[in-house]
């Protein structure tokens, strides 16, 4: 709590670029429902803000920011019972909350009115729900909720949608070891690549992924502020000629045109992006801020894939877990990188979660006494 505390007293609350965005749409939402094209994939975060508004009578900024750092909060505690629930052990439900309290970034969001926040704690819950679930803790309250998470996950942010895909890869597989004719097991995964696709190709109706790759920045929009020399490492050259398909096609149509017919040069720009994404680190950060980065996150990595490579590891973890960083990993890679790093936010529960696992099994290989917990 002391924690949570001085980032706030630090913080306080900060309103920046992307915030009118969600409470002008939460504040539109008085006089009846309606769609905006492009904040949709955003609605949870602004439902969160609208329920607030309603109590509060209009926009209280603090109270939203309050509300955030409570929710993360939460979300630190099930983190906590997620790792003891599923590994049984509570030596890693401690070192992955000591993990997410030291990657100070999770929780220093709660002071942006931003759908970060909101979204990485939602994140945590739908992982506690989960987990609870597979660990037999099943009934009918369970599962609303449990379904009730998942689906306000998924509408708080468009990268939801790795956790939708990683549920369905789960029971995708399930489904496929149960069903015994195999004409049903290809019609049950062709229904779901095509929903996927179809659901995809709605999602990328919004953005504007074209201009993205002719602007050659890595970092979204960087060529609209003041130059500086560090952004020399963040806009690559473009081609003369890409080949683009025009506006008339399917956006997933015109994305895997671009991809094919553009290949050497997509895959230049969308590794660039990765590297900055996974590394978590900008060339202008400070030194120190990087170096943090790198000594925290790199280890943790190391930890995680190894993790995933444990058959002691029940399948259905490292499925879920697998699925979920790749597509978020290939979201940003395919779209842009952020200029402050929140977009690695709401992964790093994950890999928290796997790699506190394999450090204290490793840990406890060596050191017998770490055993009795």
């Amino acid at each position: 709590m002391m924690v949570f505390a001085v980032l706030f007293h630090y913080n306080g609350v900060k309103y920046v670029n992307d915030s009118h965005r969600y409470i002008e749409y939460a504040e539109s939402l008085k006089n009846g429902f309606y769609i905006e094209a492009h904040n949709i994939w955003y609605f949870g975060y602004v439902i969160f803000i609208y329920l607030i508004n309603i109590f509060a009578g209009k926009s209280q900024y603090l109270i939203i920011v309050m509300a955030q750092y409570l929710l993360c909060y939460f979300a630190l505690i099930l983190l906590y019972k997620s790792v003891v629930l599923l590994f049984k052990n509570r030596l890693s439900g401690l070192l992955a909350g000591f993990l997410f309290i030291a990657q100070i970034e999770i929780i220093s969001w709660s002071s942006y009115l931003l759908c970060e926040s909101l979204y990485i704690s939602m994140i945590c819950f739908s992982l506690w729900a989960g987990i609870s679930w597979f660990q037999g803790k099943r009934s009918w309250r369970m599962l609303l909720l449990m379904l009730f998470l998942f689906l306000f996950t998924f509408i708080s942010k468009p990268t939801g949608i790795a956790l939708l895909v990683g549920i369905g890869a789960l029971l995708v597989r399930e489904f496929w070891r149960r069903l015994n004719n195999r004409w049903i097991k290809a019609i049950c995964l062709a229904a779901s690549l095509i929903s996927l696709l179809l659901l995809v190709n709605l999602m990328l109706s919004t953005f504007t992924l074209m201009r993205d790759y002719q602007s050659g920045e890595i970092i979204f929009a960087i060529n609209t502020v003041p130059y500086q020399p560090s952004f020399k490492y963040l806009i690559v050259e473009v081609p003369q000629h890409l080949n683009i398909l025009s506006d008339h096609y399917p956006p997933l149509v015109r994305l895997v045109h671009f991809i094919a017919s553009n290949f050497n040069y997509w895959i230049k720009i969308s590794s660039i992006k990765v590297f900055y994404f996974i590394l978590h680190i900008r060339p202008y950060w400070s030194l120190w801020h990087n170096l943090y980065s790198l000594i925290l996150l790199l280890p943790l990595y190391l930890f995680c894939i190894k993790a995933l490579f444990n058959k002691l590891l029940p399948v259905e973890v490292r499925l879920f877990s697998i699925t979920y960083i790749v597509i978020h990993t290939l979201t940003v890679g395919m779209t842009t990188v952020d200029w402050d790093g929140r977009f690695l936010m709401p992964v790093l529960p994950v890999i928290f979660i796997l790699s506190s696992y394999q450090i204290i099994v490793q840990l406890q290989g060596r050191c017998s006494w770490l055993n009795y917990q």
